[in-house]
């Protein structure tokens, strides 16, 4: 398994949280992402295959703690899961990092679906960000142990 860091933004970010499944709520972490994308200086993209999820990221940041992301989920096989792209990130909350995660894009489901977020720039400062493909259905979501 592939783990790799995307992003130099600041510091450097426990690869044992990164392979964890959970983090703080994601609804904690929904008012942190909006709309248009930005470019800033640094860009570089990831991308993950497993286990019938495939995802993609794109991010572009600045040294300050500035950055965009933008990607897909593809369900590459018909096993009765859908694909979901993870975005794992550390966010500045005014005195601390604090690791968090939200979903970048997430298909219904059905082998070749495939759905785009063409977008989103960060509303404070972050740092790390990595990727990983999940598993989803009604009933749960699996994700990749480690994150690109």
């Amino acid at each position: 398994m592939r783990v790799g860091r995307i992003s130099t933004i600041c510091g450097a970010f426990a690869a044992t949280a990164a392979m964890t499944v959970g983090f703080a709520p994601q609804a904690s972490a929904a008012g942190h992402w909006e709309d248009p994308w930005k470019s800033y200086s640094g860009y570089r993209y990831t991308s993950s295959d497993w286990k019938g999820a495939r995802s993609y990221m794109e991010i572009s940041w600045n040294s300050s703690g500035n950055a965009s992301v933008y990607g897909y989920a593809r369900d590459t096989a018909g096993d009765g899961y859908g694909a979901l792209a993870q975005v794992i990130y550390e966010y500045w909350n005014g005195s601390q990092w604090v690791p968090t995660q939200r979903t970048l894009a997430k298909t219904s489901g059905g082998k070749g679906s495939e759905v785009w977020n063409y977008g989103k720039h960060a509303t404070l400062k972050v740092r790390n960000v990595w990727l990983r493909s999940c598993l989803w259905n009604a009933a749960n979501t699996i994700c990749e142990g480690g994150a690109h």
